[in-house]
């Protein structure tokens, strides 16, 4: 609706790029694994996530995941956004692995 809101965030490239690390993360009842993989030529970055959870009884699963995401520069999805009706306002890079947007509908 004209004058609505949307709000969203973004991976950079250089986001991106980080998932190509490994992290082990132990937690209170497990522990979290974080494997990805890059793809500079797609922008393209896969992570996969290893949770081992134990319950009441110390039996542990496992769950897991995979996540896949594609970034663009600010300039593509600025021009994105003004296609699609959307007057860019504001945008504040928290850190320079993502950044957040706040646009409102023309």
């Amino acid at each position: 609706k004209p004058g609505g809101i949307f709000i969203f965030d973004f991976n950079t490239i250089a986001g991106l790029r980080n998932w190509g690390k490994v992290y082990v993360d132990k937690r209170k009842n497990g522990y979290v694994i974080f494997q990805g993989k890059y793809d500079a030529k797609k922008r393209k970055a896969e992570l996969r996530c290893l949770c081992f959870v134990s319950d009441k009884n110390n039996k542990y699963f496992l769950v897991e995941d995979k996540f896949i995401s594609y970034s663009y520069p600010l300039a593509m999805i600025k021009l994105w956004l003004k296609q699609a009706g959307f007057d860019f306002c504001l945008f504040r890079p928290k850190q320079k692995r993502r950044i957040f947007l706040i646009c409102q509908k023309k």
